[in-house]
């Protein structure tokens, strides 16, 4: 894992989640929260935004919705 990824990690599970450290992230604790993955978008060059998508978007993208 590279250092801006750390960074991100720490904001979204410490200051977005208020996740403890050395806790294990599971899907229920995802379910909670009501998000299952991050979306990143560029929007042009050298700026991104970050979204949280809803639950079920990550099986959608990958076609494995019942």
């Amino acid at each position: 894992m590279s250092n801006p990824n750390k960074v991100l990690g720490k904001w979204l599970l410490r200051d977005v989640f208020e996740v403890q450290e050395g806790t294990v992230i599971t899907y229920e604790m995802l379910e909670k929260f009501g998000v299952d993955s991050v979306v990143f978008t560029k929007n042009a060059d050298l700026d991104y935004s970050i979204d949280f998508a809803k639950l079920g978007t990550y099986e959608k993208f990958y076609g494995e919705e019942d």
